[in-house]
């Protein structure tokens, strides 16, 4: 898995904004 060294963020956090990127990437493709 990749880790991201984000400053004072935790790791759930920084998945969540991924996912919620992610899935708006999706949004705009389709």
């Amino acid at each position: 898995s990749m880790k991201f060294e984000l400053p004072s963020e935790g790791e759930e956090a920084v998945t969540k904004k991924v996912s919620l990127l992610f899935t708006e990437m999706l949004r705009g493709v389709r």
